[in-house]
């Protein structure tokens, strides 16, 4: 009987040892963070509209029929906000902050001395149009540039003298107070006068080229 207590006595001590041991070894489970709840970003919301058009800092004019990928361009935004482009080979002479004259390109061997642009600028004037008396009733023409379709007054005249003739065709466009005038003139002279005489220049050939001018014209407001 004395040696059954002496057996009971390790197992009474080993017990709570091995019950020790597995309670430490049971990994204890943490309860799951509740999860985080991040406020949803409302996106800004967009500006209103614009009714002029938004353009590009930097921009690239492809002029219609040209072959040419660029033309330089006269930008007068330092003082008026507009820019207009003009084929390559023109002359650009600048004349004033408010005007230039720009001689452009044609086909020799004709009786065409001369061909050239007028930009005049003026401001707070009762009505925009041309710098010279037309010949014709003004017209109202629109033209359809690269980013906008603008309005301008059309008018055309002429003079001749000591067998001279200027042709020329003014476009006006008006932003706010400011009018901007684009005038083509044509200097021929007189075939006869020539010995042999001259061939007559391609008048239609020849005034193409304003239509496609006046669709690089844009407004930078």
């Amino acid at each position: 009987m004395h040696l059954k207590k002496n057996r009971l006595i390790p197992l009474v001590l080993i017990l709570p040892l091995l019950a020790c041991t597995l309670f430490e070894g049971t990994p204890t489970e943490a309860p799951a963070p509740p999860p985080s709840e991040t406020p949803a970003v409302e996106p800004s919301p967009l500006p209103p509209p614009s009714d002029t058009p938004s353009l590009p800092a930097t921009i690239e004019i492809h002029t219609p029929g040209t072959g040419a990928d660029d033309w330089p361009c006269y930008d007068n935004e330092w003082a008026f906000p507009f820019t207009v482009c003009y084929p390559p080979g023109s002359g650009f002479i600048p004349l004033s902050p408010s005007s230039a004259r720009i001689d452009l390109p044609f086909a020799t061997a004709t009786n065409l001395a001369e061909k050239w642009l007028d930009i005049l600028v003026t401001e707070g004037g009762a009505e925009c149009s041309g710098p010279h008396d037309s010949l014709e009733p003004p017209e109202t023409v629109s033209i359809m540039g690269p980013y906008n379709k603008l309005d301008f007054l059309r008018e055309s005249g002429g003079d001749a003298g000591a067998g001279n003739f200027y042709e020329w065709v003014s476009y006006s466009t008006a932003w706010g107070d400011t009018c901007v005038s684009l005038t083509f003139t044509l200097h021929s002279t007189n075939p006869l006068n020539y010995d042999p005489p001259i061939a007559e220049f391609d008048r239609a050939a020849e005034s193409a080229v304003f239509d496609m001018i006046l669709a690089t014209f844009y407004w930078w407001g």
